[in-house]
């Protein structure tokens, strides 16, 4: 989704905040969702690859 500009892409991350599963990756992904926020695609994939 991001590769193609899709905002749709930030219910997504939005889904991985609020679970528990993810919480060791909490500021990378308020990152990634700030990047799609700002439709800053490149930046979010560059930060969606850095992820574990």
């Amino acid at each position: 989704m991001l590769s193609a500009s899709d905002a749709a892409s930030l219910a997504i991350v939005l889904k991985l905040l609020s679970s528990d599963l993810y919480l060791s990756q909490q500021e990378q992904l308020d990152k990634l969702k700030s990047a799609i926020e700002m439709f800053d695609f490149e930046s979010a994939l560059s930060i969606l690859e850095k992820l574990d």
